[in-house]
């Protein structure tokens, strides 16, 4: 199994990359069955369908002999009087099992509630600890922190949004991509089922890899906005990480505001830096998994009370 498919061996981060990838894959696999169904095609065993979907407990065997769903029925009015199948068809169908799915704001509210969750984990892992209710906290942060706090924790919410936005379109259009070569070829039901699985293969390990990018990235955001300017930080590669993080790894960064003038990127760290600003950076590359540590903290075990409130802002972000 590739890295990207390897569980956190952290148990809380572990738990934390699964809530982001969990809510894209699971609509994914929604939309996939609906279509599957939908289109009447050939049952896919489940051993199939979970190497398409792999860390999501919720994968069946997709069956078209359920009883059909709202994307099966549609198609069938679609079909009715026609000899037939136009490309519109075709596409009626996927805008309206994507739609159905995506529940319009609801899906991109989760997303950036549970990216608000591991920008908060960053928070957590530099010492601070928020007495704030964890529910509240995540929908209404400007209520319970400084401006200067609320503002980067916004932004992340921003950049998941946009990302599970770009999820549904990528979904829509490469599906439908699927559809029309098929039908362009001829091809038998079940190869179309079977081309249908594997497209939305390469969705899901494109999500999983966002994912777990943005978690991490996330966190080295939540944290780095969380240590006064002046103190220093500690780059700590992962333990399967790449050569060009490994060079960094326990390397010192003075951390300085995002405003400072006179920031050097092969000295200074700052909230919003990348990897395209030179020298240090986190995330460094997709699937990234290291962090950062401070200087002066005393290594060991996470603080009782910093590990419980981790696990309530997840909790709170699991179930919104």
């Amino acid at each position: 199994m590739s890295k990207a498919w390897t569980i956190h061996p952290n148990p809380i981060l572990a738990q934390a990359e699964a809530l982001m990838y969990g809510l894209g894959a699971g609509w994914l696999y929604r939309v996939h069955q609906d279509l599957h169904q939908g289109l009447q095609l050939p049952k896919l065993p489940a051993d199939q369908v979970q190497a398409t979907y792999p860390l999501s407990p919720l994968v069946k065997a997709l069956d078209p002999q359920q009883e059909y769903s709202r994307a099966a029925r549609l198609y069938r009015e679609l079909l009715a009087g026609r000899d037939t199948v136009t490309p519109e068809l075709y596409g009626d169908l996927v805008d309206a099992v994507t739609s159905k799915w995506a529940a319009e704001g609801r899906l991109k509210d989760n997303i950036q509630k549970r990216a608000a969750a591991t920008y908060m984990l960053g928070v957590l892992e530099s010492g601070r600890v928020s007495t704030a209710p964890a529910s509240g906290l995540l929908d209404r942060p400007e209520d319970f922190l400084e401006g200067q706090e609320v503002r980067p924790i916004r932004f992340a919410q921003a950049k998941a949004g946009e990302y599970i936005t770009s999820l549904s379109q990528r979904t829509r259009t490469q599906v439908k991509q699927v559809l029309y070569q098929h039908e362009l070829s001829h091809g038998s039901p079940l190869e179309l089922a079977q081309r249908l699985n594997d497209q939305f293969r390469v969705l899901n390990r494109d999500w999983r890899r966002i994912a777990l990018t943005e978690t991490s990235n996330n966190r080295a955001q939540g944290f780095l906005g969380s240590i006064p300017a002046g103190e220093q930080v500690e780059f700590s590669a992962a333990l399967d990480c790449c050569d060009r993080c490994q060079a960094y790894h326990k390397t010192v960064w003075t951390v300085v505001s995002p405003e400072a003038t006179d920031r050097d990127p092969d000295r200074h760290v700052w909230v919003g830096k990348t990897w395209q600003d030179g020298g240090a950076a986190i995330s460094m590359h997709p699937h990234c998994r290291c962090r950062w540590m401070p200087v002066l903290r005393v290594r060991g075990d996470m603080r009782q009370d910093i590990e419980k409130r981790a696990l309530d802002l997840l909790a709170a972000a699991r179930n919104p």
